[in-house]
């Protein structure tokens, strides 16, 4: 859990008053939004200190959900699906966007969320890849959406199910942005149950059914369908749904083809480009290893590019 000192200390006071206003916790006349930014800090620290603990606990969950979005891929994952490009900008730093967002924005932040979950597991244990025809369009309501919605209530055996269709970009390497649709399901898992204590301040178990995220994205220019779930089963019958209801195309249950780098460049010697401000000396990478002087500080070295040989 990301820690409140630290997001309080480096958020810009006026944006952290719109939470506390807009969340209407009562914080005590000690904290006047006026003073000195570090008495400010002092002060709402403090408060933050003697309100109680259910208030407490709202505060440090907001802030733990805020500040992965004030990370760099959170913040990637922001600009992926914000309107207001450049009010971001000009905003003073990562908290302050990743916040405003949350007061002003809460189903364009939620979705920045669903954006990182899904790319943080592109490509990894949870995900299939699927072409698809290319430049379709997504099917966003009506007869479309409800039979989308029932194939999932019978997939994931659940009546509840809830879905999230938005419009994001995606980065590549080079830099270019490529359109990007994308689906969040939501759905009931089966239920479990955990020990809590109750108001009495008795152990009891509590039966809990949790909820499950699964994600889908379409890339209309090389009609490539991504699934994101935990369940390997499931991830072909979702795009098979995808592709049935939402595209109204054949589904034609061929897997994306695997990357394939060409590492042969490392098996001959080479210079590294250098810069001179990183006090690097003739760096050389020989037989795929990489190779740097012992003077050559590590830090630096991976500054221009390179890690010393492991020992």
């Amino acid at each position: 859990m990301a820690s409140v000192t630290s997001f309080i200390r480096n958020t810009p006071p006026g944006t952290l008053k719109g939470y506390f206003e807009t969340t209407g916790f009562a914080l005590p006349s000690s904290v006047v939004w006026q003073a000195a930014e570090p008495e400010l800090v002092r002060r709402l620290l403090r408060a933050l200190e003697e309100i109680g603990a259910e208030h407490r606990a709202r505060v440090e969950t907001d802030i733990d959900r805020v500040a992965t979005i004030a990370d760099e891929a959170g913040q990637v994952a922001l600009y992926s699906v914000t309107r207001h490009r450049s009010q971001l900008d000009e905003l003073r730093n990562a908290n302050d966007r990743a916040l405003w967002m949350f007061l002003k924005e809460p189903d364009a932040f939620r979705h920045a969320e669903e954006v990182r979950f899904t790319d943080e597991r592109r490509r990894g244990r949870m995900w299939a890849g699927f072409v698809c025809a290319p430049d379709l369009t997504v099917h966003r309501d009506g007869a479309a959406l409800d039979a989308f919605k029932r194939g999932l209530g019978e997939l994931f055996e659940t009546k509840n199910v809830h879905i999230d269709i938005f419009d994001r970009h995606r980065a590549a390497f080079d830099g270019v942005n490529f359109e990007v649709v994308q689906i969040t399901v939501y759905s009931e898992g089966p239920t479990d149950d955990s020990l809590e204590f109750d108001r009495d301040g008795e152990l009891t178990h509590q039966p809990r059914r949790p909820v499950l995220e699964a994600a889908l994205t379409y890339e209309p220019a090389p009609g490539v369908i991504e699934v994101v779930a935990k369940d390997r089963e499931k991830r072909e019958a979702l795009a098979r749904m995808m592709a049935r209801d939402l595209l109204d195309t054949e589904f034609r249950d061929r897997r994306t083809p695997l990357r394939r780098y060409d590492l042969t460049v490392l098996m001959r010697p080479f210079t590294f480009p250098t810069d001179p401000a990183d006090a690097c000396g003739s760096q050389m990478v020989r037989s795929g290893t990489w190779l740097a002087s012992v003077s050559t500080p590590p830090t630096r070295c991976l500054r221009a590019g390179l890690s010393r040989r492991p020992s």
